[in-house]
């Protein structure tokens, strides 16, 4: 098969841990080219400030997700943009001179977006996310949403910490958009 774009191999853009079939029709391989033309911008860009002699400077940890594979991932949304191809997330590797505050920044500054999120980690504006999804959906480029995921303790409705079968507490994600 392809690539995706020039710095996305097609295995990177399908690849997921359940080792299960995650093929993309074409519309949702259209997406994926759409995002990996701007990725390719962000990457370019991220080169020039690599540490000399690092060879990989960040990771896609996901891009596609099909809804088997959307299914079985902790977490994710019934209408994530990873199910059409139109989200790619990424993480930096430590030591490379590349943080994921600077993949964050740099898409906010220059590049368009449908949405952009501060995915955990530590404390918006100042920390670094623990990773960046980078939404981008054709004809909706200029949405612009910004959101900072944080995880918050589960409480039942009498305010209780809802706990696991094994006796540890229970995280939900909320979205904050700026």
């Amino acid at each position: 098969m392809e690539n995706i774009s020039k710095h996305i191999t097609y295995e990177q853009g399908t690849y997921n841990s359940h080792h299960i079939d995650n093929t993309p029709n074409e519309a949702q391989l259209a997406n994926m080219k759409y995002l990996g033309e701007h990725f390719d911008l962000l990457y370019e860009a991220m080169k020039a400030k690599v540490k000399a002699g690092i060879p990989k400077f960040f990771y896609i940890t996901c891009m596609f997700r099909g809804k088997k594979v959307n299914a079985l991932t902790p977490g994710a949304s019934l209408t994530s943009l990873h199910l059409q191809g139109e989200a790619i997330d990424i993480d930096a590797v430590d030591g490379s001179g590349i943080t994921n505050k600077m993949i964050f920044d740099y898409i906010k500054e220059h590049l368009p977006f449908t949405e952009l999120i501060w995915e955990f980690g530590s404390t918006f504006p100042n920390g670094n996310p623990g990773w960046v999804h980078y939404g981008l959906v054709k004809g909706r480029e200029n949405e612009r949403v910004v959101k900072i995921a944080t995880k918050v303790l589960k409480k039942d409705a009498k305010g209780n910490i809802v706990k696991d079968k094994n006796g540890n507490p229970v995280y939900k994600t909320v979205y904050t958009r700026l």
